[in-house]
């Protein structure tokens, strides 16, 4: 793990393959694919943030498999932005507030970034490697505003990516496990790592060292996790300990804490995870939201544990959004929770006034959704709104948390079927 060479994979090159432009066009039936079979877990196909860099609101681009990459702009039509099928993308901040760009892996084809410029149809896309990825994550390493990319290319090993400088470096030869790494912010406030996982070797917590410009690796644990983890500050009170947290499921051994101050690992639970996700109801800590075995949903706020459902989970997904930012009084970090329970349908859980002793739900839709992600499409300061795929038949929608612009808080955005893996 202390490999450090450091190696150009390819420059950035201007777009030379099939990735044209395509028209502007309402986007209607064109896919109906259900899941990408190269996407890695927990892959949802529609990402949401200040692309255009205008106006405060999120935009929407979707993997649409077959049909390709499709961009929806205030309310717009959709316009193609490729008519490639990508395995995986997310957006990352590359600038200033407001200055998003969409990293795509396009298989064979390499790892590419898209970059709005003018108008969709103006927009760049640009070629980071020609490398095949198998995964990858933003970090903001150096505490800039800017993230940078730790990308695992398989049997090449895993890589580091600078946009300030556009340079490659290689991290180590070692592949990791296929699952992905996990943002988190463990060692130093601000300054945030990747924490991977490798066949036998653990896992590890990957930081850059800037005076070197070499990877600075640590060894959490020589134990191999499962597929559930998790990272925030929901031990420490923000006030005097800023750094997150990490919680892990082991398998057979129950699930676990590290944190980094003492370097210990402490047993939060002896029951594993159907999932896990963090949230803020409130105050300067997060919560973990924590779905055991049963898909029985519960928040853990150290060292407490408060059940918040006797009804269990499907999929066992949640997704933390700002659904009350009208609300006069709310702190601006507060969210709540959209948890999908299947047959029952999406609901809201709100911590309410009696914190979370308080038991707060309230159904949004009767119908079962596939994935769902947060965004501010309205551009009411906060990630009110949830964008909603609820798969073939039914399509793409927009939960809208009642910032006043319609009358209908759910407003349909396609017939189409976005991309997704398996898993939380």
């Amino acid at each position: 793990m202390t490999h450090r060479q450091v190696r150009r994979i390819v420059g950035s090159t201007v777009l030379g393959l099939a990735l044209a432009v395509g028209a502007s066009v309402a986007l209607r039936g064109l896919d109906n694919n259900v899941s990408n079979s190269n996407a890695p877990s927990g892959y949802r196909g529609i990402v949401s943030a200040n692309f255009d860099g205008s106006n405060g609101n999120d935009e929407i681009i979707g993997d649409f498999g077959t049909a390709g990459v499709w961009f929806n702009r205030n309310w717009g039509v959709w316009v193609q932005l490729t008519p490639l099928n990508p395995e995986w993308i997310f957006a990352v901040q590359w600038g200033d507030v407001g200055d998003w760009e969409l990293i795509a892996d396009f298989g064979a084809n390499g790892l590419w970034t898209w970059n709005f410029v003018s108008a969709p149809g103006n927009g760049t896309w640009t070629r980071l490697t020609a490398s095949n990825p198998d995964a990858g994550i933003a970090v903001d390493d150096d505490n800039d505003g800017r993230s940078e990319l730790q990308i695992d290319f398989g049997t090449l090993g895993l890589w580091h990516y600078d946009l300030d400088i556009g340079v490659w470096t290689r991290c180590t030869a070692i592949d990791p496990l296929p699952r992905g790494g996990l943002r988190a912010d463990l060692w130093e406030f601000g300054y945030e790592e990747g924490v991977w996982q490798f066949s036998g070797l653990g896992v590890w917590d990957l930081g850059w060292d800037y005076r070197f410009d070499e990877p600075v690796w640590t060894q959490l644990t020589g134990s191999t996790a499962t597929e559930d983890w998790a990272a925030a500050n929901f031990v420490d009170s923000s006030g005097t300990d800023p750094n997150d947290e990490l919680a892990v499921e082991f398998s057979g051994l129950g699930t676990w804490v590290y944190d980094s101050d003492g370097g210990n690992w402490n047993r939060i639970t002896y029951s594993l995870a159907g999932g896990m996700a963090t949230v803020r109801f409130g105050g300067d800590d997060e919560e973990l939201v924590f779905a055991d075995s049963g898909s029985n949903l519960w928040a853990f706020y150290g060292p407490t544990w408060q059940r918040l459902t006797y009804t269990a989970m499907d999929a066992g997904f949640a997704t933390p959004y700002d659904s009350d930012f009208l609300v006069s009084g709310e702190p601006g970090l507060e969210r709540e929770l959209a948890v999908d329970f299947g047959s029952v349908g999406l609901w809201r859980y709100n911590y309410g006034t009696g914190g979370l002793v308080t038991l707060d739900w309230q159904q949004l839709t009767v119908s079962n959704p596939v994935f769902m992600v947060r965004s501010d499409y309205f551009n009411d300061g906060s990630p009110s709104c949830l964008v909603v795929s609820f798969g073939a038949g039914v399509g793409l929608w927009l939960y809208d948390s009642g910032s006043g612009y319609y009358s209908t808080r759910w407003l349909k955005l396609t017939d189409s079927v976005p991309d997704h893996g398996t898993g939380w």
